[in-house]
């Protein structure tokens, strides 16, 4: 399958290490570190929900680019240092049909199949489930 964060990735052009952190709410993003070598995007960490407090130390000192939707947010949670060291470029921030489809059919032109799509949850859900309400009732 494909994730938000690699095909956001896809999108980038370039050389060298990238993250892409996209906008998780609750003062978190979905983080994921990428090397970007002669045309390919080869991931290099797992894809992460990440405290924005702890995004810096995430960083590995070779990221020299950060994009997607939660860009904003990172850049408030960085020293000035590190700020000074990224560069921010302006490129599409989500993921879009063509790139999930190109990515996907490079797949399968390589030899590669698809296994059944199921969901990537990188932390567990907020909602739960209701308890089940019992009234009693008399009869008069």
């Amino acid at each position: 399958g494909v994730t938000t964060l690699e095909a956001v990735a896809e999108n980038v052009t370039g050389e060298g290490r990238i993250a892409i952190a996209h906008d998780a709410r609750r003062s978190e993003v979905y983080l994921q570190i990428f090397d970007l070598k002669a045309g390919h995007v080869i991931p290099v960490s797992r894809p992460l929900a990440v405290p924005l407090c702890e995004v810096e130390d995430c960083l590995d000192g070779k990221v020299t680019a950060v994009f997607g939707t939660g860009v904003e947010l990172v850049k408030t949670a960085l020293s000035q240092d590190v700020m000074n060291k990224l560069a921010f470029p302006d490129i599409p921030p989500e993921p879009d049909a063509a790139t999930v489809g190109r990515m996907i059919h490079a797949h399968l032109a390589a030899g590669g199949h698809v296994d059944e799509v199921v969901p990537l949850y990188l932390r567990p859900p907020d909602a739960v489930a209701a308890k089940p309400v019992t009234y009693s009732f008399h009869n008069q």
